[in-house]
């Protein structure tokens, strides 16, 4: 597996998610403007180290797509959302 390491520009992200993303990782609040805000997510996400295999990304995309395609067809029972499977009038 080869890693790719690519710098990821937050600063197109909107402010809610960076406040987000901030608090998620317990980030110091004690900033003064968007700006810094920016700066700080991204020297935080920018450190974290990412291993990128892009075929294996787009397989596991897929599979989730497909996997949640099914779950969402009306009396499927894959994943046991639904009504499908259940017994009348037995009670859960």
């Amino acid at each position: 597996m080869s890693g790719v390491s690519k710098r990821m520009d937050v600063s197109r992200l909107e402010t809610a998610s960076l406040v987000k993303y901030s608090r998620m990782y317990r980030l110091p609040e004690n900033l003064r403007n968007r700006e810094e805000l920016v700066q700080q997510v991204s020297r935080h996400l920018n450190s974290q180290q990412f291993l990128l295999n892009e075929e294996d990304l787009l397989l596991r995309f897929i599979r989730m797509v497909k996997a949640d395609g099914l779950r969402r067809r009306p009396g499927n029972s894959v994943g046991g959302g639904g009504y499908a499977g259940r017994v009348a009038g037995k009670k859960y």
